[in-house]
C-alpha cells in the first residue's frame, strides 16, 4: 500500500490511533510541546556542530538515553535497552556518541563507564537533594545506596548499608560526600516524609 501524501506531495502524518504504542510514548513530549518532534523521534538526527551542548541536557530524550545506557550495562542489548527506555539507538548515538560504538560486524558496544552529565537524587542527613555525580560509576553508587535504604526501611535489615560506611560520592564539582548509613537517621527521615522512591534521574535544567 502506497504511503499517503498531502496536497504538497509530502508524506502525510498518520492519525494518532494508527501509531504503535512505543512510537506514541516516544513522541508524547512533542505532542505536549516539551520538545520538537524531530528530537522526540530520534531517528538519524545529527546535532549541529554549532549547537550549544547545554541544550541537549534539557530534554526528556536525554533522560531516556541515560536510562537506556543503564539497561544496556545491566546486560541488555543496546536495541533492547533503547526500547525499554522508550528511545532509539539513534538517539543514544546522537546524545552519547563517545559511549555507544559500532563494530565492523555491525554490533553495538557500550563503554563500561562515562562522564555524561546527569542529575540524581542523593540522600544526606537532611533529606534528598539533586547532585551531579562525576561519572556513571558514581551514579551507580547512588542507585545502590537507594536500594540499601529501601531494603532497610522495608525489612529492618541494615546489613546492606554497611558497605557505604566508608564510601564517598565524587561529584562533578569536586565534592566528596558521605552516604547516610545510620538507621536512626533513616527512620527519622522516613517519618518526616523525606524519602521518595521514584525516578533516580532528573533532566538537567
Amino acid at each position: 500500500m502506497a504511503a499517503r501524501r498531502d496536497t504538497r506531495g509530502r508524506f502525510a502524518r498518520k492519525p494518532l490511533d494508527q501509531l504503535t504504542p512505543a512510537y506514541r510514548r516516544r513522541t508524547a513530549p512533542a505532542r505536549r510541546g516539551d520538545e520538537p518532534l524531530a528530537v522526540a523521534r530520534g531517528h538519524g538526527l545529527q546535532a549541529p556542530a554549532t549547537a550549544d551542548p547545554e541544550d541537549l541536557f534539557r530534554t526528556p530524550t536525554y533522560e531516556r538515553v541515560l536510562e537506556a545506557l543503564t539497561y544496556a550495562r545491566s546486560g541488555m542489548s543496546p536495541s533492547e535497552a533503547a526500547r525499554r527506555a522508550h528511545t532509539t539507538v539513534d538517539a543514544m548515538q546522537r546524545l552519547a556518541p563517545r559511549v555507544i560504538g559500532r563494530r565492523a560486524s555491525g554490533r553495538y558496544t557500550i563503554a563500561a563507564r562515562d562522564s555524561l552529565r546527569r542529575r540524581v537524587r542523593f540522600l544526606d542527613e537532611y533529606g534528598e537533594d539533586w547532585i551531579e555525580p562525576a561519572t556513571s560509576q558514581e551514579a551507580t553508587k547512588v542507585a545502590r545506596h537507594w536500594v540499601a535504604v529501601k531494603h532497610y526501611l522495608h525489612t529492618g535489615d541494615a546489613e546492606p548499608l554497611q558497605r557505604f560506611r566508608r564510601m564517598r560520592l565524587r561529584t562533578r564539582d569536586g565534592q566528596s560526600l558521605p552516604f547516610v548509613t545510620d538507621p536512626a537517621t533513616l527512620e527519622l527521615l522516613a517519618r518526616a516524609g523525606e524519602l521518595e522512591f521514584s525516578s533516580l534521574y532528573q533532566v538537567v535544567s
